[in-house]
This record gives C-alpha cells, structure tokens and sequence, in this order.
C-alpha cells in the first residue's frame, strides 16, 4: 500500500477482520482488477486477431499487477479464520502467474488454445477472490 493512500472503507470491520487487513486486501485486489480491465480494452481494440506478437505489452503488464497482488497477498497479516480462503487466492495468483509465463513459448498454431486457458485461469482467481471476499464480509 503507498503511503497515505487508503481504500474507502464500504463495511464494518468484525473483530476477528481488523480493518487493516480490509483496506490492505482490497487495494491490493483494485490494482489486479484495474490491470485486468486494461487488458481487457487492449485486447478488444486489437486491429486483427490476437497474436503472441500484439497480445504480449498487454499480457505483460498483466503479469507484472498479478505479481504485485502476489506480493500484496503475502504481506497482509491473515486472521486464522483467513488463512484458507486466503490461501486459495494465493494458489490462483501463483498459477495464473506460472502460465502468463508461458506467452514467449507459444507457438502461433497453439495461442487459441493458450488464449482459452488465460480465461479460464481469470475465473478460477475470480472463484476464490470471491469466496474470500464472502469471508471477509465484502460486498461481490
């Protein structure tokens, strides 16, 4: 989090949800879902069909705010009563971030296919950031 910012507070902290770990998540999660919007406009104004060559600046700037919520992720201290809806946003970041990884490999032939499983990584981490914000009393 930047010094001296801080996300609005929309609910009511429980004891066990300090309102630290509140803010703390959901900024971290409002740069991911900020980067994703963006990928989401680049590659629907794409002039051709998408390509390894025209997808990767966008893809990488993906990466890069997944790795960020990663860290972000890792440094928010978890209430016990967290720590697995906490942790299955972790296994997510950290699988989506394993296969973005994997763009400068793909052959032209296989980025369909490659393309289908990026969607299919997004709403597996929107899955479990949903389950955790359930948790954590957040609207969806």
């Amino acid at each position: 989090m930047h010094s001296g910012t801080k996300a609005p507070l929309h609910y009511a902290a429980t004891p066990t949800h300090p309102p630290s770990v509140l803010v703390q998540f959901e900024t971290a999660e409002n740069t991911v879902n900020v980067a994703g919007v963006g990928l989401t406009g680049d590659l629907q104004n794409l002039k051709t069909i998408p390509t390894v060559a025209n997808s990767t600046p966008s893809i990488s700037n993906y990466l890069s705010a997944l790795q960020k919520y990663s860290s972000a992720l890792a440094a928010i201290p978890w209430p016990k009563d967290l720590t697995k809806a906490s942790g299955g946003v972790k296994v997510q970041v950290k699988a989506f971030i394993s296969f973005l990884q994997t763009l400068p490999g793909v052959q032209p032939i296989a980025f369909g296919s490659w393309f289908s499983q990026l969607h299919i990584h997004e709403a597996a981490l929107s899955t479990a950031t949903g389950r955790l914000r359930t948790r954590l009393g957040l609207p969806g």
